[in-house]
C-alpha cells in the first residue's frame, strides 16, 4: 500500500509492503481435531462426488457414534468393494470405489486415534518450507462439510507460488505419477511414517498393533487384502497418499528444486535443460523408493516464457460475449458454444465446454439463447458422458425444456449408453428421471437393465422402480439381491442393503443397521425430487 509522509511542502509516498501470511500446510491440518477427522471422513468421505448425488453416510455415522458399535472378527477381515466407472474430461473412464462401510470405519478410527502422530509427520516435513508445495489436500472448508475437494482457489490460504518460482527460471517441467493411487504400496505408508528400515524391523506379528502397521492392515482390508493400490474415491485415500507424497516433496525441496504438486501432478521451474533432466531423474529416483513411477507420456519440458494461461482460456475469455452488458441472443450464444466445442475437440478436453458454459452470465441470455444452450447440451451429453454429472447445475436448472423433451433426451441417454455398456450414463439418466419425475422406461427395458451387474445402476433402478410402480421389476431386483447376498455381498452391499428387508439380510451387523432405520440414500434427494417435479410440472401447465 502507499503511505503518505509530509516533508515541508512536498508530499512523499513510500511503499509499505503488507504481506499476507499464508497458512502453512501443517497448520491447515492442525485445524482439524481427531474427532472432526473421524466424523467428516465417515459422514462425508465414504462416497465420491463423481457419481449421481443420491447417497449419504451421515445416518451411518450417527448410528456408529450413538450405538458405540464394536466389531467382531468378521468385520476385520479383507473385504471387496463396489466398483464404479466415471468418465473423465478426455472421454476415458476411470474406476472409482466405495468400500465396505464397516471396514472403512476401522480405517477412519485408526487415523483419528493416531491423528497427533500424523500431524507430527506432516509438520516435520513441511514447517520449514517457505511456500505450500502440496496444493490439494484435506482441510476444513467453508462451503462443504467434507474435508477434501479436487480444487481450491483461496489465495489468502494458499498463495500463488508459481509466480515467485517463475522468476529466474528458463524452463518449466510438467510431470505426473503413473497410476498414482492404484500403484501405492500399502507397506510404503509405514516407510514414510517411520523410515523403510524401521518399518521392516517391525514387520513381525508381535508388532501388528503398532499404529503404522495398523493403518497398513486396515487399508489392505478395504481392497481384499491386497498390498498394492489405494481405492480411488474414499477421502482416506487422499490423506494416505499425502503421507507418502509429502515425504517425497521434502526430499526434493531439500535438494533445492522449485516446484509445486497438485495431488500427483508436479510443476517444476529450472534454469537449464540439464537441470530439468536432473529434476526428472531425482523425482523418478525418489518415487521408485516408494514403488511409484513417472508417467513419461505426460512428461513435458517447455522453454520459458510461455503464456501463464492456457490458450483456450484466453480465446474464450476474449470472445465478444464478455465485452458489453447487452443480452446474449441465439446467434451470439451459438457462435460462442461453437468456439468452445472446436477448442474442446482440438485440445481433447471436454472440460472446456463446461468452463465456457460456466462463464456465461445466464441472466443475460434471451429465452431463445437458453433454449439453444439446453438443446446443444442435450446433444453433447450423449456424445460426451463427462458432461452428465454437471448437466443439472449448468442446464436443467434453466428449465428450458418440456416434459416430453426431457423424456426423449433421457431415453436417448439410456439407450446410447446401454449400447456401449456405460453404466454411469444410464445411472444419470435414471437419477434425473427420478428427480424430475418423468418415466423414461417401459417394462421390457426395465427388465433388460436388471441384467446390468453394476451396483450403482441397480440401486437407482430399484429407486426408479419404487417411484414409478414397476412392481414386477422390483420383485426381480429383490431376487437378484438375494443371489448377490450369497455370492458377492461386499461388491453389491449398497444395492443389497437398500432393497432387502431386515429379515432378508443375513449378516447381523447389517440387520442391526436396518433395524435402526439407517439408509445410505440421501433423504433430501427423494424429498427434493417431489417438490422439484411439482414445480417443473406446474411451470409446464402455465
Amino acid at each position: 500500500m502507499l503511505e503518505q509522509t509530509g516533508v515541508r511542502r512536498f508530499t512523499v509516498y513510500k511503499y509499505v509492503k503488507r504481506e499476507v501470511k499464508m497458512i502453512k500446510y501443517h497448520e491447515l491440518l492442525e485445524n482439524i481435531s481427531d474427532q472432526e477427522l473421524l466424523e467428516k471422513l465417515i459422514s462425508h468421505g465414504l462416497f465420491n462426488d463423481k457419481m449421481p448425488p443420491f447417497l449419504q453416510s451421515k445416518d451411518f455415522f450417527k448410528y456408529y457414534s450413538d450405538k458405540n458399535i464394536t466389531f467382531n472378527k468378521s468385520m476385520q477381515k479383507p473385504k471387496k468393494y463396489i466398483l464404479y466407472e466415471n468418465y473423465r474430461n478426455i472421454n476415458i473412464p476411470r474406476q472409482l470405489a466405495i468400500p465396505n462401510p464397516f471396514s472403512y470405519i476401522l480405517q477412519c478410527e485408526s487415523l483419528s486415534r493416531n491423528w497427533s502422530k500424523y500431524l507430527n509427520h506432516f509438520k516435520k516435513l513441511s514447517e520449514n518450507h517457505n511456500y505450500k508445495i502440496s496444493r490439494i489436500h484435506i482441510r476444513k472448508q467453508s462451503k462443504t462439510p467434507a474435508l477434501f475437494e479436487m480444487n481450491y482457489s483461496n489465495f489468502n490460504i494458499d498463495g500463488n507460488p508459481d509466480i515467485d518460482l517463475l522468476i529466474g527460471a528458463k524452463y518449466k517441467i510438467s510431470a505426473d505419477i503413473s497410476n498414482c493411487f492404484p500403484s501405492i504400496y500399502t507397506h510404503s505408508i509405514a516407510w514414510s511414517l517411520i523410515t523403510k528400515q524401521e518399518a521392516k524391523n517391525y514387520r513381525s506379528n508381535k508388532y501388528r498393533n503398532c499404529w503404522f502397521n495398523e493403518i497398513d492392515l486396515f487399508t489392505r482390508n478395504l481392497k481384499e487384502g491386497e498390498t498394492h493400490g489405494l481405492l480411488i474415491g474414499p477421502h482416506t485415500s487422499n490423506l494416505l497418499a499425502e503421507v507418502i507424497l509429502c515425504t517425497i516433496d521434502d526430499k526434493l525441496y531439500s535438494e533445492g528444486w522449485k516446484f509445486i504438486r497438485n495431488i500427483d501432478d508436479y510443476t517444476c521451474y529450472t534454469t537449464s535443460i540439464d537441470n530439468s533432466n536432473n529434476f526428472l531423474y531425482s523425482l523418478q529416483s525418489h518415487l521408485r523408493n516408494y514403488g511409484l513411477n513417472l508417467n513419461h507420456k505426460k512428461t513435458k519440458v517447455n522453454k520459458l516464457p510461455e503464456e501463464t494461461e492456457d490458450t483456450w482460456i484466453r480465446l474464450i475469455s476474449s470472445f465478444s460475449i464478455h465485452q458489453d452488458n447487452k443480452l446474449i441472443d441465439y446467434k451470439l450464444c451459438k457462435s460462442y458454444l461453437n468456439l468452445a466445442i472446436n477448442l474442446a475437440e482440438k485440445e481433447n478436453n471436454i472440460a472446456i465446454i463446461n468452463y465456457a458454459t460456466k462463464m456465461l452470465d445466464k441472466s443475460r441470455l434471451t429465452n431463445s439463447a437458453k433454449k439453444y444452450l439446453t438443446k446443444i447440451w442435450f446433444h453433447l451429453s450423449i456424445i460426451y458422458p463427462y458432461l452428465l454429472p454437471i448437466l443439472d447445475k449448468q442446464i436443467l436448472s434453466l428449465k428450458q425444456f418440456s416434459a416430453n423433451e426431457l423424456i426423449y433426451f433421457l431415453s436417448e441417454i439410456c439407450h446410447s449408453n446401454y449400447k456401449i455398456n456405460n453404466y454411469e450414463g444410464i445411472s444419470y439418466a435414471l437419477f434425473f428421471a427420478i428427480k424430475y419425475n418423468v418415466d423414461i422406461l417401459n417394462s421390457e427395458i426395465f427388465n433388460e437393465l436388471t441384467k446390468c451387474n453394476d451396483c450403482i445402476l441397480l440401486t437407482l433402478l430399484f429407486l426408479y422402480g419404487e417411484s414409478f410402480k414397476y412392481i414386477k421389476g422390483v420383485k426381480e431386483l429383490k431376487k437378484i439381491a438375494k443371489i448377490f447376498q450369497q455370492e458377492s455381498f461386499d461388491s453389491y452391499w449398497l444395492f443389497i442393503y437398500e432393497i432387502l428387508s431386515k429379515d432378508e439380510l443375513s449378516i447381523a451387523e447389517w440387520k442391526n443397521l436396518k433395524k435402526n432405520g439407517v439408509s445410505f440414500i440421501d433423504y433430501e434427494f427423494n424429498l427434493y425430487s417431489v417438490f422439484n417435479a411439482y414445480d417443473f410440472l406446474h411451470s409446464q401447465a402455465l
